[in-house]
């Protein structure tokens, strides 16, 4: 069934949104938190055989499932490879809104691995504080805490990687990456659903305070009682206020970089290019570039067949300026660069 239906049809096919949903989310995300889930768990069966609690008394016992989860792993690691070479997100490919899905997509499994490991650590933590001991939850509190080291192990790497990236992308070319949506949408979900989760936590936990203060009193039950609410509580604030962090200080550099910008602007409103239809190629950052030195609404059209001599944004803003007022069709063609003058034909 994939065969016919994925390879000998939608791999060729046109790359439409359903097409950047199945690849991205299913192919690129689903095959990569497969893998993590999987490897997160045999590496914590290990973990606990080794230094930790087991409750099986032989190794057979214990390692009973452990070729299913290194098979989920493999199939994982390759669902997740193949499917990003299919999109064509390597290191050298140009960096377009697809490579920046996918970038944002992996570091966001990777933060939901490391945040399910940093929630384990501090309810560890807590359970050690009440108790003194070892507590059985699941496991003992030793084996939770392996758990949480494993997940930060796994899902710190993944998220590290592919959020350098971004922030790389963002230093080197600010004004693309400032101004593309993917980046702004990954921040402001993360914002909001960890402040949702934060808000939620935070509700359970005073209601488990009041129900054991108006019962008896606070006690140590109360803490194991409350440990999971409160991991989650500090790890989705934690995670809230850095997304946020970082969303401001974009808006406040595309806040001071705009005036900079602003003296290649050719006109006051009403007057200038309203809209400039550009036949030819463009990467991101230059159309970007472009549509700021113009203060226009810039569309790309590209052309069959490659321009012999391609134009720098410079040449392009020059060509628009020229025009006193009105829609702009610039041409880029073998005779060079042409403005052309148009109007929008609106039937009556």
């Amino acid at each position: 069934m994939w065969v016919v239906y994925w390879v000998l049809d939608l791999a060729r096919g046109r790359r439409s949104t359903g097409w950047l949903v199945l690849v991205l989310l299913v192919g690129v995300g689903g095959g990569l938190l497969a893998a993590i889930v999987a490897l997160s768990v045999l590496a914590y069966d290990v973990l606990v055989w080794l230094v930790g609690d087991p409750t099986a008394t032989t190794a057979a016992e214990h390692f009973a499932g452990a070729p299913d989860l290194a098979g989920a792993v493999v199939v994982g690691l390759l669902v997740w490879w193949y499917h990003q070479e299919v999109l064509g997100t390597g290191r050298a490919a140009a960096r377009t809104e697809v490579r920046r899905v996918y970038e944002y997509v992996m570091a966001a499994v990777g933060l939901l691995a490391a945040s399910a490991g940093l929630v384990m650590v501090i309810v560890t933590l807590v359970e050690a504080i009440a108790a003194g001991r070892d507590l059985v939850v699941g496991g003992s509190a030793l084996n939770a805490l392996l758990a949480a080291l494993v997940l930060l192990a796994v899902g710190l790497p993944v998220w590290w990687w592919h959020w350098r990236l971004a922030q790389r992308a963002r230093g080197s070319g600010p004004a693309a990456e400032l101004a593309s949506p993917t980046r702004r949408t990954y921040l402001l979900v993360l914002f909001g659903v960890s402040g949702v989760a934060a808000v939620i936590a935070l509700i359970t936990l005073v209601y488990l305070l009041l129900e054991d203060a108006l019962a008896g009193g606070i006690d140590t039950e109360t803490m194991r009682s409350i440990r999971f609410p409160l991991g989650i509580l500090a790890t989705t604030s934690l995670l809230s206020a850095y997304h946020w962090t970082v969303f401001r200080a974009d808006r406040a550099e595309l806040d001071r970089r705009a005036p900079a910008r602003a003296p290649h602007t050719p006109a006051t409103p009403g007057h200038g290019p309203r809209t400039v239809l550009l036949v030819g190629t463009l990467s991101p950052a230059e159309h970007a570039d472009l549509a700021t030195r113009t203060g226009a609404d810039v569309q790309l059209w590209r052309p069959r067949a490659a321009a012999p001599a391609r134009p720098s944004v410079e040449e392009l803003a020059e060509a628009v300026g020229a025009v006193p007022e009105g829609d702009v069709l610039l041409l880029v063609d073998a005779t060079g660069l042409r403005a052309v003058p148009v109007d929008h034909y609106t039937s009556s």
